[in-house]
């Protein structure tokens, strides 16, 4: 902490509480979990999103880190049960992070295993340059076992995970779809990566097969209500490609006797989309696509 941190760290107390709170109140959701649930309803009654986090930081021992921790958890709790829109955000340092890197990892990943079992996720704060090392770590090393991005909820009876449905929720643009013709070029590119991967013997030959058949069905239109994407998209079409490695890796689960969404035993990176980039994969399929 700098010293002008410092500063301010000790003189705050000295400054009355009410005046302290006056000024607060145009940046503080409210001293009270109910008061800030009533903000975020009012955020999201206007098309908002909200974050909520805890004020303060650097918590002095492990009782008050995992005191925050379950402050956390309640809040997260009450978001899933009021069904508002809204996150959290976490600081390392409230979470115990200048006593130890393993008091501090322990603490968020139980926040990120509440949030991931809620069906949400967790913002991690980035604080002074001495935490950038720690935080980039623990980031790095949660990643692994949770998404990142965090959890989403998509139609049971779809195909599409959960990249799909972020792009059919925040990039609902216009009424224009992808042109299915599209569609169906990406699956014959799929197909052909699968049989030529397990030639290869880097897929194999069980997996290889399902993602052949559920291609030939994404080819023959039998799975046509599963692509939702609009054609306003960001970069070079990755969300329609991905709309296609998840519908043919969750169909391809489902013949092989596996859950929806489980990515198991078909990954839709790792074995649908092995070996390719959008940037090749979308051009490729708009040749296809005029040569048929």
């Amino acid at each position: 902490m700098n010293l002008f941190n410092k500063a301010v760290v000790s003189t705050m107390p000295m400054i009355p509480k009410a005046l302290v709170g006056k000024i607060a109140s145009r940046y503080v959701a409210g001293e009270q979990l109910s008061d800030a649930i009533a903000e975020v309803q009012n955020i999201n009654k206007e098309g908002g999103l909200a974050t909520l986090d805890i004020l303060g930081e650097y918590s002095k021992n492990e009782a008050q880190a995992e005191q925050t921790v379950n402050s956390y958890k309640e809040i997260l709790t009450t978001i899933s049960d009021e069904g508002v829109d809204s996150n959290i955000s976490i600081k390392p340092t409230a979470l115990g992070l200048k006593m130890g890197y393993d008091v501090c990892f322990r603490n968020v990943r139980s926040i990120v295993k509440e949030a991931a079992m809620l069906n949400n996720f967790v913002r991690i704060d980035m604080e002074d340059h001495g935490c950038t090392d720690d935080t980039l770590r623990m980031y790095y090393e949660l990643r692994k076992e949770f998404d990142s991005i965090g959890s989403i909820n998509v139609p049971n009876d779809k195909y599409w995970g959960a990249s799909t449905q972020r792009s059919n929720k925040f990039f609902n643009i216009g009424k224009i779809l992808v042109n299915i013709s599209i569609i169906k070029s990406i699956a014959i590119i799929k197909r052909s990566a699968a049989i030529v991967h397990n030639k290869d013997k880097l897929i194999n030959n069980k997996v290889s097969k399902a993602i052949i058949r559920a291609s030939d069905e994404v080819i023959k239109g039998k799975l046509d209500e599963n692509f939702p994407l609009k054609v306003w998209q960001t970069g070079s079409g990755t969300q329609t490609n991905m709309n296609v490695n998840e519908v043919i890796a969750n169909r391809a689960i489902e013949i092989l006797g596996g859950k929806k969404g489980s990515k198991k035993p078909v990954h839709p990176n790792d074995h649908v989309n092995k070996s390719q980039s959008t940037n090749d994969v979308f051009p490729t399929a708009m040749h296809i696509s005029v040569a048929q």
